[in-house]
């Protein structure tokens, strides 16, 4: 997240908005500390690992099929 602005202006994408995408993005990731803090009192740090582990690994999935499709 540190060399996010950079990144984007790499990409294209002009100085101004590079910006404006990265405080977004550290209000989207701010916002995810807060209901993890939530969750984590009724879940616990394990569940929640797991969970995140299967969620991303089904995305993964899902992506790498969708891949191997033909044209």
């Amino acid at each position: 997240m540190g060399y996010s602005t950079y990144f984007y202006e790499q990409a294209g994408v002009g100085t101004t908005d590079s910006f404006k995408l990265s405080l977004g993005q550290y209000a989207i990731a701010f916002v995810g500390v807060l209901l993890a803090w939530v969750a984590m009192g009724y879940a616990g740090r394990r569940t929640l690992y797991l969970l995140g582990l299967l969620v991303l690994n089904f995305f993964l999935l899902i992506i790498g099929f969708v891949a191997l499709a033909p044209e």
